[in-house]
């Protein structure tokens, strides 16, 4: 009965967390527009697209408001926030390669591609960012059945 208590109180400790809430929000609303990429082809997917980059515009002007001037998003040291947005690493080069175009880059968004950098080269990190290769292939694939209609 403690540990179900122990549980409870730990997930109530998290969930009032305003940062975890921020990645949360962050994270959702990252896969909910990168993912339409993905399951949507020609003028839907432009719309998906644009949509996408104008959310990494925004993560870019809100991460720049944050007075740090450091590599992650509270200093040098990595967050919740910056663990919960760590896969953008890997999947960048995937919708990159699905819609077949270029997310704003250090020009006009600098922050955050400082902390694409950063994120990315930070040995813990490192090792457990999925290969983007990998999940492209897996993407066309998926891509080639949504075409195909098989799904």
């Amino acid at each position: 009965m403690s540990l179900i208590l122990e549980k409870r109180f730990f997930l109530s400790l998290l969930m009032n967390d305003p940062w975890l809430n921020f990645g949360q929000i962050c994270n959702k609303k990252f896969w909910e527009t990168s993912l339409l990429i993905m399951k949507k082809l020609d003028g839907e997917q432009i719309q998906a697209w644009n949509d996408t980059a104008q959310l990494y515009i925004t993560l870019d002007r809100e991460m720049s408001k944050l007075p740090y001037g450091k590599p992650f998003f509270f200093g040098e040291h990595l967050t919740i926030p910056d663990l919960v947005l760590a896969p953008l690493v890997s999947w960048i080069t995937v919708y990159e390669g699905l819609a077949n175009r270029k997310f704003p880059g250090a020009k006009e968004c600098p922050r955050l591609a400082e902390w694409l950098d950063a994120i990315s080269m930070h040995p813990n990190v490192k090792c457990s960012i999925a290969d983007p290769r990998m999940l492209l292939d897996n993407a066309i694939r998926f891509q080639q059945r949504l075409r195909d209609k098989a799904i």
